[in-house]
């Protein structure tokens, strides 16, 4: 016992003693996932300074005929490092369809939130007192009801730029979560066809007494032979609240266009708010398989 009990101890020390060798070098640097850039963009629409991530497929050629499809993102400082480590790790064995990742973002460090920026492009109508209390928690100054700005913002500035610089074809997708899953929403039933899919999770539409619901009831007006697609998915531990508006908003939104627009819904067991996100994009993604005809 008095032997094991000094390993222990001589392990310990000698654990520490190399952890220190180790913090003390300089040779620390930045990771970022192969193949992508970051784009600046200053907004003539709104004013506001965009951060636009791209992450290229790994066999993209400048000199080749291929177009791929393009899946964005909105909170691009948040979902672009989680969204492309898991579309490489799920891509290991190449079962998902090549694609360009674009997550938009703002001038704020990876995994952090815009408050200020975001709550007033995801949001489309004012709310005074959701305003005066964001503004009152992170000690700044919240406007919301910027939504319809934002979406002229993404139609006529940034995916004319990404189909400008990269080799895209028609199939877009739009991606958002929570206030994000909200705006995703709104543009799907304000302009539907700006998008083939959606990929709405954890949608806020509790936002300003339910103001979505107001658009259901009648059908959408989406392109003839157009495939529209729209993937809705919660966290079964979330507020009963955000549970029971997501399911009577799908209920009433396929009632009037199960014709023009396919729906699905993910229920994640055993998650909230925030630990459904690697389920949700790893359901994103498996949308992108390759099918594979069996021998």
């Amino acid at each position: 016992m008095r032997y094991f009990t000094f390993f222990v101890v001589l392990g310990v020390l000698g654990c520490c003693f190399f952890a220190k060798k180790i913090v003390a070098q300089d040779s620390i640097r930045t990771i970022s996932p192969t193949n992508s850039y970051v784009y600046r963009l200053i907004s003539k629409v709104n004013s506001t300074d965009y951060q636009i991530n791209v992450a290229l497929p790994k066999d993209y050629n400048e000199n080749d005929s291929i177009r791929y499809p393009v899946v964005y993102f909105l909170d691009g400082n948040i979902w672009f490092p989680l969204a492309v480590a898991e579309y490489n790790t799920m891509n290991k064995a190449g079962a998902l369809q090549p694609l360009i990742i674009v997550a938009i973002g703002y001038q704020v460090p990876d995994f952090t939130y815009d408050i200020v920026h975001r709550t007033r492009d995801y949001t489309p109508s004012v709310m005074s007192e959701a305003d005066s209390s964001m503004s009152k928690l992170y000690n700044c100054v919240v406007k919301s009801g910027g939504a319809d700005s934002f979406l002229d913002v993404i139609e006529n500035e940034i995916i004319p730029f990404v189909d400008k610089k990269f080799k895209t074809n028609t199939n877009k997708s739009l991606t958002g979560h929570s206030l994000g899953g909200l705006f995703a929403t709104y543009a799907l039933v304000k302009r539907p066809d700006l998008f083939q899919q959606y990929f709405i999770f954890s949608p806020s539409l509790w936002w300003d007494n339910d103001y979505m619901f107001q658009f259901l009831g009648k059908e959408l007006p989406v392109s003839k032979n157009k495939k529209l697609v729209a993937h809705f998915a919660i966290g079964a531990n979330e507020t009963k609240r955000m549970v029971g508006d997501l399911k009577e908003f799908l209920r009433r939104f396929r009632k009037a266009n199960s014709k023009a627009i396919e729906t699905d819904y993910l229920k994640v067991c055993e998650s909230d708010h925030f630990t459904a996100l690697p389920t949700f994009v790893s359901f994103l993604f498996l949308h992108f398989t390759i099918r594979i005809e069996a021998d």
